[in-house]
């Protein structure tokens, strides 16, 4: 009964466990289904979760203004972001050491109100290429988006890239088409660190 009260509400949690009483596989897909985070207590899990969350940093200023993360010069191909959750991801540019922001600091990654902020389409764009590249083809946008307009995927596109060259400050395209081998090359480095992203990419069009 407590874990359905849980499923059902919409505040950000941790659920700790004990190992020695594992939950189902079921319950445990659909806790994370939700965008919850769900660990085993041990140590090591719940001291790698703490830091997690306790290094978060923001893009905004005390202004409210995009503050660009990136040294001034920095070529993308010295750019990595890598999602170490649903939600956060672990970005590091050139000599600088890697740190960690959350989806809701980074301007156009969410839509919603104040209470609550789904992922906009350019982090599930964003999420897809940590999944499924490092490139992507004509297909994978078709079965991302679940459509065909090729136009409007450009745009989707289009919109991560501005993101993107807003939140580094570098002027030229982190994401090009490749028109001979027909595949969608970033420039700069997205991955994941040992985690299945697929049943996120999933909410997109729920």
């Amino acid at each position: 009964k407590a874990l359905e009260n849980i499923l059902h509400d919409k505040q950000n949690f941790i659920l700790v466990l004990p190992s020695s009483k594992p939950m189902p596989a079921s319950t445990k897909h659909s806790l994370l289904g939700a965008g919850n985070v769900v660990i085993d207590l041990n140590t090591d899990a719940v001291e790698e979760k703490i830091s997690e969350f306790s290094n978060l940093h923001s893009v905004l200023s005390e202004s409210g203004k995009i503050q660009s993360i990136a040294p001034p010069n920095t070529p993308w191909s010295k750019i990595s972001i890598t999602f170490i959750s649903r939600d956060t991801v672990s970005i590091k540019c050139g000599d600088q050491p890697a740190q960690n922001y959350e989806r809701v600091q980074i301007p156009g990654m969410f839509i919603g109100g104040e209470t609550y902020k789904k992922p906009s389409d350019r982090w599930f764009l964003l999420m897809a290429f940590a999944q499924k590249g490092p490139y992507l083809s004509r297909n994978d946008f078709d079965q991302i988006f679940l459509h065909t307009n090729r136009k409007a995927q450009d745009q989707q596109k289009r919109q991560l890239s501005n993101a993107l060259k807003e939140l580094f400050g570098i002027n030229s395209q982190p994401i090009v088409f490749c028109r001979k081998d027909k595949l969608y090359k970033p420039q700069l480095t997205i991955s994941r660190n040992n985690i299945d992203l697929s049943p996120w990419l999933n909410e997109m069009h729920e």
